[in-house]
């Protein structure tokens, strides 16, 4: 039990943190169109598609994470996963409301969600096909 909730946090974290990294990359290359901290404002479209691929595919290295250390019921601690970015990034325009637009949160949320589930059925699927690997007869010299 201990171990699956260990591994939720950890793959928020790390996707937390995934994100991070790509929002400061996004400062960076893009810095007239990214609403600043404690500022107002709308991403532009370019930079709202490129912030929610980062999100997907932050999520999706901390849902493969969270399958990795899950041990058993791997998928369902994926959707667990996604259950908490969800509810978690639901909150947070309830904290904040006139940070960014409620609909570009929410694209960011849907990209989250989307990706752990993604991420946890990926490595799942991965995994069978090396055990159904392994399970072969040896090739004949």
């Amino acid at each position: 039990m201990i171990r699956r909730v260990l591994a939720v946090l950890a793959g928020y974290v790390v996707t937390l943190v995934l994100f991070a990294l790509g929002y400061v990359l996004l400062l960076q290359l893009f810095p007239n169109d990214v609403p600043r901290a404690g500022a107002a404002g709308a991403p532009s479209p370019g930079v709202l598609a490129l912030a929610a691929l980062f999100s997907f595919l932050a999520a999706l290295v901390g849902g493969c994470l969270t399958t990795l250390l899950a041990g058993r019921s791997q998928v369902r601690q994926g959707i667990a996963l996604a259950g908490v970015i969800l509810v978690l990034g639901l909150l947070e325009p309830v904290l904040d409301p006139y940070r960014q637009p409620l609909w570009s949160q929410l694209i960011l949320v849907f990209a989250r969600v989307v990706g752990a589930v993604v991420g946890s059925l990926l490595w799942v699927r991965g995994w069978q096909r090396r055990a159904d690997r392994s399970r072969l007869p040896p090739r004949p010299e």
